[in-house]
């Protein structure tokens, strides 16, 4: 994100041209039978996502030039989410129209040889919300000028290389792009956020009628790996009133707690989102004696997301969640399960120029875990749903 980027950059006088007007030309359709098409993008394209570029009117290097504060990001960083653009360029090269992406506002150097071979190969090479003034990323474009191909520039200031252009359109890239792919008659796919949790379930306690018993929710990654998406976590035990309702609110969320052996029951663990997710919380419930006699399962993490993905289109809503793996742990008796989560959806008009960010129905209840049975076969059972 071109804010917290700016943020790490030491004060610098050497800026290029800021604060440039924006130009704004009549819509227009972009057509190219190209065949190797490279795409070169600035921070221009993430402007419609909240992320402020860096030279417009409100850039973050305008700004800092004239002794104002940064602006405030709309969303946590680690809930930033690819805009119309960006879905439409990985829509491009699915399909096959684009070669090769250039992003210039983090090109490293072991980066630059591929870049600079694509751009001297294109016949077309489209330049997207950048104002082209970081060297040497600004001038790989030009390699396609001087091998014969043509340069597209799509930006809302002018900028040095406009001149060796065939064509220019002062316009939201977002709106340009969404043109192109409506005369090529392809969608612009909808984003779709999964992310992942682990819920470990362990006893430790050698007590004949009473056991000692922790649960773990945390990363798949270790007990330690963060969670960002979560805000709390609240553990409940639907048919057992006894037992004391736990919010656990500081990562990484433990819970700890001694129950007679001959006593059954289900735990409820409610995941409580935090900002910037589409839906408030979703619910999974598992029985607490049966741990020993539940079997490893692994449905496979690219079959688990991409069931879900097509799920939380089909249906318009975020909080579908499904098992990916269940273990035991080696080190004491018990088990972890990972689950997905889909816990961001947005759907792109396809000539809007804002996105239609979708949520759940608004309702805070339970959803019932979608298994991959229909896929996998036998399954273990699935959580109950209310």
């Amino acid at each position: 994100m071109s804010l917290g980027y700016a943020e790490k950059l030491s004060y610098r006088e050497d800026l290029g041209n800021v604060g440039m007007s924006e130009l704004f030309d009549p819509s227009d359709i972009l057509q190219s039978k190209s065949k190797h098409l490279v795409a070169f993008t600035g921070a221009g394209i993430s402007t419609s996502c909240g992320i402020p570029d860096f030279r417009g009117p409100t850039g973050i290097w305008t700004l800092q030039r004239e002794g104002k504060p940064l602006p405030k990001a709309e969303m946590p960083f680690h809930r930033a989410m690819p805009g119309l653009t960006h879905m439409a360029l990985a829509e491009l090269e699915k399909v096959g129209f684009l070669k090769f992406v250039i992003s210039q506002d983090a090109l490293p150097p072991k980066e630059i040889n591929p870049a600079e071979k694509h751009c001297k190969m294109a016949d077309l090479v489209i330049c997207l919300g950048t104002s082209l003034q970081i060297t040497p990323a600004c001038n790989l474009p030009l390699k396609s000028v001087r091998a014969g191909g043509k340069l597209v520039i799509i930006n809302l200031q002018a900028t040095p290389k406009d001149k060796k252009a065939a064509l220019v359109i002062h316009g939201q890239v977002d709106q340009v792009i969404a043109g192109v792919l409506k005369c090529l008659n392809l969608k612009i796919p909808p984003f779709v956020r999964v992310d992942r949790v682990r819920i470990s379930l362990s006893f430790s306690s050698k007590k004949k009628r009473a056991m000692k018993w922790k649960l773990r929710i945390s990363g798949v990654h270790g007990f330690k790996a963060p969670l960002p998406f979560l805000e709390s976590v609240e553990v409940s035990f639907p048919d057992r009133p006894d037992l004391k309702i736990a919010v656990l609110k500081k990562q990484p969320f433990l819970l700890i707690r001694e129950t007679l052996r001959s006593k059954s029951f289900i735990i409820s663990v409610k995941l409580n989102f935090g900002e910037g997710c589409g839906c408030s919380s979703v619910e999974l419930d598992f029985p607490m004696d049966s741990q020993d006699a539940m079997e490893d399962f692994d449905y496979g993490l690219e079959n688990v997301i991409q069931s879900l993905r097509n799920r939380a289109v089909e249906f318009s809503t975020c909080g579908h969640v499904s098992p990916i793996l269940r273990k035991r742990i080696s080190e004491s008796i018990g088990t972890f399960t990972d689950y997905a989560v889909v816990t961001s959806l947005v759907k792109h008009e396809c000539i809007a120029l804002k996105p239609v960010v979708l949520t759940s129905n608004g309702i805070t209840g339970k959803r019932c875990i979608e298994s991959l049975e229909d896929e996998a076969g036998d399954s273990p059972k699935r959580a109950r749903e209310s």
